[in-house]
């Protein structure tokens, strides 16, 4: 038996060969401190080296699952109250696949994959002092996945209350905290470049999170194991949600199961966006840094339905947008959110009209006049609502602007 061979069979060596070394990273010389180094150079000893070779790869093809597709997660939900999200892994958290003879994970903080999933949040804020602390402290709160978040970066848009102060006397502290101010309100597509144009150059991909809503404690692990089913064709993936606020809390969308829809720019698929409107939610998002780039990311003509704009010019180019049905965040609805701000005063609507404007080879006449329908109806519906609140000047105005919107949609 030569030494190659004794080495195959010697306990300190294969330990360092098992699976029980697998995941604490490379093996320490200190254990093979009689073995020199040399010795492995010599061709009689190369036999041996190759039977512990085939071993470990035999190990591997037996022990390694087999690839996922898109869209397959590991995740599963077990709970679909908010106060209660527990998350199960299969397996254990992160498995790594084993490769290169079991010694990388690709989600390993000292490895090269670690570059390309390192993340950015970024928090729009406008006269968000009510609601801003509490946003930052459901952040705080994740548990884990810090390791791969480089900074988070807080744009106050020129607000008139305390945003700044209640945001720093927050404490958060898990990652590098950026606070950047506009010396007036310039809109939110505004403070996204703003944002955007302070990541660091390395930096591929972000999350976006609304200054008034809350993330989960999977937040950012969800969004990484979404990010290892994406390439260069995914503009971003956003996820589900919980509403809460002034109405019981629910569920965005049902049921909350480990499926990712992805649409492009499939005639079918793009037609699905035209008609439902926009399924797809900015806040909790996952983005594609180059590609929102190469869009100059949202459009600031469509204040109140930007996203819709977005998904539809990125579709249209041949990109995928995604949507996970595992919630990541909670979406607050209340009378000060922009959501409900635009509904009360009819922006949306306007905004809507014009969306369905700027596409005339999507929104072809049948579904323009099925917009028109739901607009019309809408407004008729708010008006109503605001009159029987007594808020007659609000109905009037509303009324006005929405039929202007609705009249160019039709002649047009």
């Amino acid at each position: 038996m030569n030494d190659a061979e004794r080495l195959s069979q010697d306990p300190t060596f294969r330990l360092i060969g098992s699976e029980k070394i697998w995941d604490r990273g490379a093996a320490l010389t200190s254990r093979l401190h009689w073995f020199e180094t040399e010795v492995l150079t010599q061709d009689e000893k190369l036999d041996g080296l190759s039977r512990i070779n085939r071993e470990l790869t035999a190990n591997v093809a037996i022990d390694s699952p087999p690839p996922r597709p898109l869209g397959t997660l590991r995740m599963k939900i077990v709970s679909t109250t908010s106060e209660q999200a527990i998350w199960v892994y299969n397996n254990r958290r992160f498995r790594g696949q084993k490769g290169n003879l079991g010694l990388s994970d690709p989600l390993r903080p000292n490895c090269k994959r670690r570059c390309a999933m390192r993340l950015a949040i970024l928090i729009p804020a406008y006269n968000a002092e009510a609601t801003i602390g509490e946003t930052l402290a459901s952040l705080q709160a994740i548990s884990s996945g810090w390791e791969y978040v480089d900074q988070l970066i807080i744009c106050d848009d020129g607000s008139t209350d305390n945003t700044l102060s209640v945001a720093a006397a927050a404490g958060f502290n898990r990652c590098r905290l950026t606070v950047v101010s506009h010396g007036n309100n310039k809109g939110e597509a505004e403070a996204y470049r703003t944002m955007v144009g302070l990541l660091s150059p390395d930096i591929r991909w972000f999350l976006i999170l609304g200054h008034d809503d809350l993330a989960l404690d999977c937040f950012i692990e969800r969004n990484l194991e979404i990010l290892r089913r994406c390439d260069g064709r995914v503009a971003a993936v956003s996820s589900n949600y919980f509403v809460f606020g002034d109405a019981p809390e629910r569920l965005a969308h049902s049921p909350a199961e480990d499926t990712i829809v992805f649409r492009g720019s499939a005639e079918a698929e793009i037609r699905h966006t035209a008609v439902v409107g926009c399924w797809w939610h900015i806040s909790g998002s996952l983005i594609n840094r180059s590609i929102w780039q190469q869009f100059n990311g949202t459009d600031p003509q469509f204040r109140y339905c930007a996203d819709w704009d977005l998904i539809l010019r990125w579709q249209n180019a041949g990109y995928l947008v995604g949507h996970s049905l595992i919630p990541t965040t909670k979406y607050r609805e209340h009378v000060g959110s922009l959501g409900s701000a635009s509904r009360s005063q009819f922006r949306d609507i306007v905004d809507r009209s014009n969306v369905v404007k700027k596409y005339p080879n999507i929104f072809q006449p049948r579904i323009r006049a099925r917009w028109a329908g739901v607009l019309a109806i809408a407004t008729v519906r708010r008006a109503a609502k605001q009159i029987l609140f007594g808020n007659i000047r609000t109905a009037v105005r509303g009324m006005h602007s929405s039929g202007m919107a609705l009249l160019e949609l039709i002649s047009g």
